[in-house]
């Protein structure tokens, strides 16, 4: 609820009351994720990365946080909000999150000190490690390539400008959204449905 989210979604939860922090995290946020599985579409999209582009020529930027798309198969992954898959301590950087929910387990295992998850909470920037990845495989899209915009509101900015970027340097670009997107009227194609259903259908496609 809002209460919990005022102690696991903001900074200042996470340095006045760590301990409270990490039992609502764990319990309100990471376990039902944790619980989760990627869908046939995280599969396919993971798929499309092995037996045709490679890392090199397939990059994942994704806002979400969930980690589906490391955990279906793609090496190549921006994660521009961080993934709950992932801690890190101020002065040792990131590891990956223990599979437990008791907080008192949850430390660095240099300094012993306590950690918080590597996401971005609120009134705070993106990293700029996966945000440099994330502008990097936008900006090296031409006119003979295609940008797959799937599930997004396109209204969360900064990301929401990357493929409106794309659109105006002449970049193919197919959305995939349930609903129609602030984008919908100038991409190249647009597909109403559900992830899950129709990017399986593009990639075979794309293999074919």
């Amino acid at each position: 609820g809002t209460v919990g989210l005022a102690y696991f979604g903001t900074p200042i939860g996470w340095r006045m009351t760590p301990g409270l922090a990490w039992k609502m995290y764990c319990g309100e946020f990471y376990a039902p994720i944790a619980e989760a599985e990627p869908h046939a579409g995280h599969e396919a999209l993971a798929r499309l990365e092995k037996e045709k582009f490679g890392a090199e020529k397939l990059c994942v930027v994704t806002m979400n946080v969930d980690g589906f798309h490391t955990r279906a198969g793609n090496a190549n992954v921006a994660e521009v909000h961080g993934t709950v898959e992932r801690v890190r301590c101020a002065e040792h950087g990131k590891f990956p999150m223990p599979r437990t929910d008791d907080p008192k387990k949850v430390r660095c295992p240099t300094c012993n000190k306590a950690v918080r998850p590597d996401v971005v909470l609120f009134t705070e920037e993106l990293p700029e490690d996966e945000w440099v990845r994330a502008t990097g495989a936008a900006k090296a899209l031409g006119v003979n390539d295609v940008m797959l915009v799937i599930g997004t509101t396109g209204a969360v900015y900064p990301a929401a400008g990357l493929p409106e970027a794309a659109i105006r340097r002449g970049v193919k670009v197919i959305e995939v959204n349930f609903d129609e997107s602030p984008i919908s009227s100038s991409v190249d194609v647009f597909l109403k449905g559900r992830a899950g259903e129709i990017v399986p259908k593009l990639v075979d496609m794309a293999l074919s």
